[in-house]
């Protein structure tokens, strides 16, 4: 053992026994380990800071808004879907729907800029893919001429 360590080690031998440690916050609670491998170091104190203080950074409040509002969109279109009086009314739902996934990717491209990590990114949505488990099933008795 280094002298070093040995000051170190009476320095906190000594604080222990008059007390220093006791009654510190989150006594007897666990450590609550946080990733911070995605922070460049010279960042992690200020995402620290704001995390003990409950601030979040805009683009991790804009990744839940994204989730929100693709979960809407997606439910908007299967009710309005559901509720089709004809071909014709279907046929501008699914030009609608290609419209909004198209505004849709144009916000996940501006919040993929922003992100600090590519693996924090999020990938595009194909609307004709995404589209099928939307405009599959139909409330409506629909004609063979549909």
């Amino acid at each position: 053992m280094s002298i070093f360590s040995r000051v170190v080690e009476t320095i906190l031998d000594k604080a222990d026994r008059d007390g220093t440690f006791d009654h510190l916050r989150g006594e007897g609670k666990p450590i609550e380990w946080q990733d911070e491998t995605h922070v460049p170091e010279e960042q992690r104190l200020a995402y620290r800071v704001l995390r003990d203080n409950d601030c979040r950074l805009p683009w991790m409040d804009e990744a839940e808004a994204l989730d929100c509002d693709l979960i809407k969109l997606r439910q908007q279109f299967h009710q309005a879907w559901l509720n089709a009086a004809d071909a014709g009314e279907r046929k501008a739902l699914k030009t609608s729907w290609h419209q909004a996934v198209s505004e849709y990717n144009r916000r996940i491209f501006e919040y993929n800029l922003r992100v600090p990590l590519p693996r924090f990114q999020r990938m595009h949505i194909d609307a004709e893919q995404d589209g099928t488990s939307i405009f599959t099933t139909t409330a409506h008795t629909t004609s063979p001429q549909e």
